[in-house]
């Protein structure tokens, strides 16, 4: 992956999480943040199980605690999904922090070049 890919990954996601927050936020556009929400998770957890370094020895505890976060938000999907009301703020916490980590991760692959990605 070069760093023209990496740039426009992140603004791809950075607009689409901005495109589902505006739908978010106009009362119909709840289903849209739950499948966001559980495809970030899900992307997230597969690429970790596609690169499994951090789960050897010595354990990368960061990564298994944003591991940990990650199931904990599918979890709330599944609970949004199945119609329990605490989950219908929870999954607002999460959207809210990937929302965020699509933004640290716009201003990181914008500010940085990095010689080898992947």
């Amino acid at each position: 992956m070069s760093n023209g890919q990496l740039d426009l990954l992140v603004l791809v996601l950075l607009g689409l999480h901005l495109a589902v927050l505006a739908l978010g936020l106009m009362r119909r556009g709840r289903p849209a943040v739950l499948w966001l929400s559980g495809g970030d998770a899900a992307a997230a957890l597969a690429s970790l199980a596609f690169h499994p370094m951090a789960f050897r020895p010595p354990v990368d505890w960061p990564m298994v605690a944003f591991a940990a976060f990650e199931i904990a938000v599918l979890a709330v999907v599944v609970m949004a999904v199945r119609g329990v009301r605490a989950a219908n703020v929870a999954i607002w916490l999460a959207f809210t922090a990937h929302l965020v980590g699509s933004g640290l991760a716009v201003a990181f692959a914008l500010t940085f070049k990095i010689n080898r990605l992947f």
